[in-house]
């Protein structure tokens, strides 16, 4: 009977610390305009459920917001008074360290683009 109880404690444990871990995950990118440059001073905005997180974009249109949970989350993106929402969503995964760059198209919409590490394809096809 200890013994079931000492059982149940240790898998209580590594369940909680299991479960505490999911908030490792990290998403950068480059906001750009529709001609292709790098927009500065923006607000990138990311929501799920409750939790908004908020990001400004540097000189280089560069940004990246860490300790992230899993899930999907909305994407807005506030320059200068204007405010641009992406019909799609970010799926973050456990543990993922995403890129994904913003473009503003000249249809004012907010397009996500996914980069993709050719080492990670190269190495899944053998």
């Amino acid at each position: 009977m200890l013994r079931d109880a000492l059982l149940a404690a240790v898998w209580l444990v590594l369940c909680w610390h299991a479960q505490a871990g999911t908030d490792n995950a990290s998403w950068q990118g480059v906001l750009r305009d529709d001609a292709g440059h790098p927009v500065d001073g923006a607000s990138v905005m990311l929501q799920r459920g409750r939790e908004l997180r908020t990001v400004s974009t540097d000189a280089d249109g560069k940004f990246h917001v860490s300790g992230l949970a899993a899930g999907s989350y909305s994407i807005t993106v506030r320059r200068k008074e204007r405010t641009k929402s992406s019909p799609a969503s970010l799926v973050i995964q456990p543990g993922e360290h995403a890129e994904v760059s913003l473009d503003l198209s000249d249809k004012n919409e907010l397009v996500l683009h996914r980069e993709v590490d050719e080492r990670r394809c190269l190495r899944h096809r053998r």
